[in-house]
This record gives C-alpha cells, structure tokens and sequence, in this order.
C-alpha cells in the first residue's frame, strides 16, 4: 500500500475546527505550492511534530535557506503556520511552525458542487438539490 504524501503524526487537531473549503479557481496557489516535493516532505515533517526551520531542515536533509525559502510558501497560501515561539540552547527566539489548524478540503465541480461539500464537511443536513433543468 502506498503511504500518503501528508502522513498523520501526533495529533493536536481540534475535532471542531471545521475544514476550509476551497474551490479549484482558488487553490492554484495552493496546488502549486504542494507540486514541490520538497515542500510536501516538509509539511509531513510538520505533521509529526512542530519544529523550526532547523530542525525541518534536518527532518528533510536540505539546507536550512532552502527550508526557509519554502515555509515562506507554505505560510504565504496558508498550508502551515507559526504555533509558537521557542527558544534554542543559546536562547534566541525561534519560530515553530506545523501545519495549519484548519484542514483544506479542495473543491472541483461548480458553485453548486462548493456547497454541497461545505455543507457535507460543515456536518449539517445537505439540501435536497433537484437536477438543473434545460429549460
């Protein structure tokens, strides 16, 4: 069996954090973002546990530049974010990054499709949606 891009670790997720839904128009950032495998390799390491650009940078064998290059990516589109402050042995203030609290639910189909998946993943009752007629 193939094992996932996005590997569940530790998990810190709220169960009532309700997911974004995102229609494919709007995810091009987003889906190019994730096309570096590089960055997908980071946002698992992310998953396992929040750690700053250094320890990214070691969790994914790549130089530390590289690893901040592509955070700045992955934050600018909303994929990770910074949790919390930390502090390293010689007490500067580091960043620590995971993933993005929210999950990202990405949407192709047409309004009608956007809705019925946000309210699919929203947990509330999905109207009764008759078939469009060809008038």
């Amino acid at each position: 069996m193939a094992q996932s891009a996005f590997p569940m670790g530790p998990s810190d997720v709220d169960p009532e954090q309700e997911p974004t839904v995102v229609s494919l128009d709007d995810a091009d950032a987003m889906i190019e973002a994730l096309a570096s495998e590089t960055r997908r390799r980071i946002v698992a390491a992310l998953g396992e546990e929040p750690m700053p650009p250094s320890g990214v940078a070691e969790a994914v064998d790549t130089s530390l530049q590289n690893v901040v290059y592509h955070l700045d990516t992955l934050t600018d589109v909303g994929l990770v974010e910074v949790v919390e402050t930390g502090y390293s042995a010689r007490g500067a203030e580091m960043d620590l990054y995971a993933p993005a609290a929210a999950p990202v639910v990405i949407c192709v189909g047409d309004e009608r499709s956007e809705r019925l998946v946000a309210s699919a993943v929203d947990d509330e009752p999905t109207p009764a949606v008759s078939p469009t007629s060809s008038d």
